[in-house]
């Protein structure tokens, strides 16, 4: 379940970008907008014949991610809040921890650093668990994208309804892991 988080996660940060980018061609324009906005999206990804879908929402380096097979992820860029409330469930880690590719805050201002464009693919600079991604089908306010995995399995992602907007306060991507209630476990790995 982590992993498919994991990817989940690394494809909507990439895919919010790369949209974005098809649109402008402006990356620096692009890059310098998010920095200033709150931008969310609603995702769909099936890898396997398991589909997730949900909305994601981004300003700077945090995110908090809804929808994911019930699950909701939660981060102000330092500390990640993993909440299954059928489990009944927190996990708490150090966002650093989690890896680039798992954190969209991080990705999205330098997604350079961690992907290179070689003629349709964007292919990782570092080894991790994705081969590629091909972008297939962008408009104003959706994507398409498939991504080859490094164990030859293929997720298909969709992104859409893109929506930019005025940050808000950066409380709204901290999970307050005391009023999850007492028949919730909380497992502090930081």
């Amino acid at each position: 379940m982590k992993f498919f988080s994991f990817l989940t996660i690394a494809l909507l940060s990439f895919a919010s970008v790369r949209a974005a980018w098809g649109q402008s061609r402006d990356g620096a324009a692009l890059l310098g907008r998010m920095a200033g906005h709150r931008v969310s999206f609603g995702y769909g990804c099936t890898v396997d014949d398991v589909s997730y879908s949900g909305r994601i929402t981004l300003q700077d380096t945090a995110f908090v991610m809804h929808g994911f097979g019930g699950m909701e992820v939660f981060s102000d860029g330092v500390t990640r809040w993993t909440v299954d409330t059928a489990a009944e469930e927190v996990l708490v880690e150090n966002e650093k921890d989690a890896g680039i590719l798992a954190s969209p805050g991080r990705l999205v201002g330098a997604w350079e650093d961690f992907f290179t464009l070689s003629g349709d693919r964007f292919v990782p600079r570092r080894d991790c668990d994705i081969s590629y991604i091909v972008i297939e089908a962008c408009t104003e306010d959706s994507l398409d994208a498939s991504v080859l995995l490094s164990d030859g399995r293929t997720a298909r992602f969709s992104l859409g309804d893109i929506v930019f907007a005025e940050k808000g306060p950066e409380s709204d991507f901290v999970f307050d892991a005391a009023s999850a209630g007492d028949s919730f476990i909380v497992t502090d790995l930081r």
